[in-house]
Formats: C-alpha cells, structure tokens, sequence
C-alpha cells in the first residue's frame, strides 16, 4: 500500500482583535500545531500501513516552521515526509493550494490512498481535500468515520460515513481521497524514541518549480471586521407576578409573540 497524508500547520487559537465594529487583525499571540483533524488523519494512514504494509508520506504547504508539523507526523510513524516551500505560497486559498498538493501527489506517484482531515481549524473550508481529490480524478469519501474494509488486490475500500441523518457504508473503488471525522480513531502520543528518530529524518523539499505548477489563488480576504458591541441587555426587578407581566409586555413589543 502506497499512502499520502495531508496535514497543515495552524495557529491553536487563531483570533480577530480590534476595535468593535471596526477593521479587525488576526492575531497571532497563540503558538503553531498540527491541525487537531489531520491528527486523525495521520493516525488512521498509519493503522492501514501496520495492516497492509507499504509506506506513508506526509505531504505539507508552508513556511520553514511547517517542518514541525512533519516532524511530528514522523514521531507518529510516518516513513516519508515531504515539505513544498515557496514563497509564493504565502496566503493560499483552497484552490490554489488543492491544485499544488494533487501535483505533490502526482509526483509521488502510484498512490493508493490519500487521507486528510475533514477541515482545518483556521478556515473551516472543508473543501480542500475534496477539491484534490477532483484534480487527480480519484474517489472522493468525506466524513469517513471507520474503515471497514480495504482490498487492495481487488482495488477496493469499505467505510462508513457519518452523515446528519444517520450513517452510511459505502464501497468504492482505488485510488481513493478520504476525509476523516475526529470519530475514527484516537492518535497516538509519539515515543520519546520516535521523537529523536524523526528530529534526525530527512526531510524533502518541493518547491513550485519542482512540481511545475503554480499557485493562484481564485479568492483573496479583501477585510476583516469585529462584530459591533453588544448591549449589556435590560434588568427588571419586582414579585414574580410583576416580571412576567412585564416580561410578556416586552416580548409582544418586540414582536416575539
């Protein structure tokens, strides 16, 4: 089996400050971790690489410090991490950096399995991994909960899918993009072995002219705001009979009843 994980470096708690109801910035005061759902992801690539042999590669977009993330998937038991830097990477959107990850996979080549998490934490797009799996014409599977079965002879997976309205087993066939909910399993903390291990691991670099691509991105952010303040609301005191006749008097003002 011949696998590819995608994870992405975010800001733990990423947030917009400023004055209320004015222009907002994103604040960068909270430190840089793996996406909470790649984790998963990561986790689940590697469970079917201890079931079916063969190999995983963690693939990321970033900065230098985007190594980390890597860093951390090879701690986990990833084999192979790969890091496509470039300056031009700066600000991506979805599109954009869909389209360079599918080249990321293309090179690798002869992939059988493509895992990502459902989301990341910092844009809540969900879109990435399923626009991947639509540039290299392979099957898409989002909120993948457990994976019953994977015949790689037969070029074939079983999972179950959690929809809003119940669940969903699903066969279909390889290569396959598969975007995973926190549901499926429960990461593994890395040894203090698989740490010194992976601090030493090379690490491959990419850039775009490496892949030959390059990274446009259909959307840009044109303004931030903060919400306006809110008022403190209105306190009413007196017997109980008093408050709800006072309370009912309000709601019908307001148009609530």
């Amino acid at each position: 089996m011949k696998a590819i994980v995608l994870i992405k470096q975010v800001q733990e708690a990423p947030s917009i400050r400023g004055e209320p109801g004015g222009d907002g910035d994103v604040t960068s005061d909270s430190q840089n971790v793996t996406n909470p759902y790649d984790l998963y992801a990561i986790e689940e690539a590697i469970q079917a690489k201890e079931k079916h042999g063969g190999d995983v590669a963690a693939v990321t977009l970033g900065p230098d410090t985007a190594v980390e993330v890597l860093r951390e998937a090879l701690a986990m038991g990833v084999g192979t991490a790969i890091h496509v830097k470039d300056a031009a990477l700066d600000g991506l959107d979805a599109t954009a950096a869909s389209h360079v990850l599918a080249a990321a996979v293309r090179k690798v080549g002869d992939v059988d399995l493509v895992f990502a998490g459902k989301q990341t934490i910092d844009t809540n797009t969900a879109a990435t991994g399923p626009m991947v799996a639509r540039h290299l014409g392979m099957t898409l599977l989002t909120e993948v909960f457990r994976v019953d079965e994977l015949d790689l002879e037969g070029r074939t997976i079983t999972v179950e899918r959690l929809l809003e309205g119940g669940r969903q087993v699903v066969k279909a066939k390889l290569p396959a993009v598969i975007a995973v909910t926190k549901d499926i399993n429960e990461p593994r903390y890395a040894s203090l072995l698989g740490i010194r291990k992976a601090a030493r691991a090379p690490v491959t670099e990419w850039s775009l002219a490496d892949l030959e691509v390059e990274a446009d991105s259909a959307t840009s952010v044109a303004e931030r705001r903060v919400p306006p303040a809110r008022s403190s609301g209105e306190l009413f005191e007196g017997e109980t009979d008093e408050l709800v006749d006072t309370l009912v008097e309000k709601l019908a003002e307001g148009k609530f009843i």
